[in-house]
């Protein structure tokens, strides 16, 4: 594994992980919070692309970056967010 997998996989544990301190300070689930909530899921996205990326390009073993972004797809759904950023309404 590579340090940029070890950071990479520093980041989505911590994005992981955010949606339950959340649940535990306020009481709902982040997919509520109309300003957070929206910034969290985009991080989770970006994250999601940022792991395609770097699957593409890395020809060494290291993280399965198909099993991580799984889970990143897994956090999102249980959050109440589709699959895939609607970026519909971006310019």
């Amino acid at each position: 594994m590579t340090p940029a997998d070890v950071h990479l996989l520093t980041m989505a544990r911590a994005w992981a992980a955010y949606p339950a301190q959340y649940r535990t300070r306020f009481g709902e689930p982040i997919g509520t919070d109309y300003a957070i909530g929206p910034a969290w899921a985009h991080v989770g996205y970006a994250l999601h692309d940022l792991l395609g990326l770097v699957a593409m390009d890395n020809h060494e073993p290291g993280t399965d970056a198909g099993a991580v972004s799984g889970l990143i797809i897994t956090a999102l759904r249980d959050e109440g967010y589709p699959d895939e950023e609607d970026t519909s309404d971006e310019s």
